[in-house]
């Protein structure tokens, strides 16, 4: 073989080569090319549903916070505070009011029973007894906003020991209330402080 045939016999050997390449990239696997279109809606879904879990979360605690903030504003709320004194030189003889500060409902069968934890007059020292007059107890129905007196029999036990000179007693109101199966018990507690004047009046114990 002359060196012309071999440089031809080289020539063709090199384009069977290429031709060989050429037929593998042709019937290899294409690469695979991003859809723009296609993934931009996609894109936009998943970030309204994370906007949209976010929405609801924030509605929820909303939610439940203005229904904790309404169950609150309609828990019962009951005062009781010193009223008129039938005799300003004996605190035993003080009406105690009791209010009801609800805000929708009515405070149902209400009870009042009124006790002593401690009281001194000119010659007895007493404690722990429960004075309740049937009659004056029963109060009823105290609506939203409305009072009732709860007289307090403690002077027509303990008018013939003398005046008094310091006591200590407790309030104890008990009611039936909307959405409460079980009566509810409200007790305050007072004791006396005498004025400038000297006249005792009654101040809620810090007890």
């Amino acid at each position: 073989m002359n060196k012309k045939e071999g440089r031809a016999e080289h020539a063709r050997r090199s384009r069977e080569k290429r031709n060989v390449k050429r037929a593998r990239s042709q019937t290899g696997s294409p690469k695979p090319t991003l859809d723009t279109k296609a993934a931009q809606p996609n894109r936009r879904r998943r970030r309204f549903r994370g906007w949209g879990r976010i929405f609801l979360a924030a509605m929820t605690t909303i939610g439940g916070a203005s229904a904790a903030y309404v169950l609150y504003e309609l828990r019962p709320k009951v005062r009781i505070t010193e009223g008129h004194s039938l005799d300003e030189h004996n605190p035993l003889e003080t009406q105690f009011i009791v209010t009801n500060d609800s805000a929708a409902f009515d405070l149902r069968d209400v009870e009042a029973r009124c006790s002593i934890a401690d009281v001194r007059t000119d010659t007895v020292d007493a404690r722990g007894f429960i004075v309740v007059d049937p009659s004056s107890g029963k109060l009823g129905t105290i609506s939203p906003g409305e009072s009732a007196a709860a007289p307090c029999g403690f002077n027509a036990v303990l008018k013939k020991y003398g005046s008094v000179r310091s006591a200590d007693i407790a309030i104890e109101v008990e009611y039936g209330y909307f959405l409460w199966q079980k009566r509810l018990l409200k007790k305050s507690r007072f004791i006396t402080r005498s004025g400038k004047d000297g006249t005792p009046h009654w101040f809620p114990s810090p007890k």
